[in-house]
């Protein structure tokens, strides 16, 4: 085994390691990242940084083209206005992947606030898929903060 491929198995789980290229297209890193996906990863360095941060991104991506989606058809009662959400959501997609921290947690920010917007709209109704994405959203702002911590300390 080379030296240094027993670290990248640890990290990912023994699965085959991902690309080194940190300027991947963001539909590409959303691949990769569903095939790497950990809940909470462990956070050593600022490779492991930018995978965690992914998680922010898959996040605001799904909530752009879901939005997108249910704008489009009408679905679920969902007005053609949120076309402009979906577009913020694919901005701060965009953010994340670039690694900002501000756009990290400008993306918690707003899915929280909308979340509690809907709250008042329809008590009662918060699911499970919330609390994944919020998670998913903290792991963006985890791996965002540490890329830089890493960045700087190089």
């Amino acid at each position: 085994m080379p030296p240094g491929e027993e670290r990248v198995k640890h990290l990912n789980g023994g699965r085959r390691p991902m690309k080194e290229s940190p300027h991947r297209s963001p539909l590409e890193a959303f691949a990769t990242w569903i095939a790497h996906v950990t809940w909470w990863p462990e956070i050593t360095d600022a490779e492991t940084a930018r995978r965690a941060a992914l998680s922010g991104v898959a996040a605001a991506t799904l909530c752009a083209v879901t939005t997108g989606a249910f704008a489009v058809l009408g679905l679920f009662g969902v007005s053609r206005f949120s076309l402009l959400d979906a577009g913020l959501f694919t901005v701060i997609a965009w953010g994340i992947y670039r690694m900002s921290r501000a756009w990290a947690i400008a993306g918690l920010v707003i899915y929280v606030s909308e979340r509690i917007v809907g709250l008042r709209i329809r008590p009662g109704v918060f699911s499970v898929i919330a609390i994944i994405f919020i998670v998913l959203f903290i792991g963006g702002i985890r791996g965002t903060f540490a890329y830089h911590r890493f960045r700087r300390g190089q």
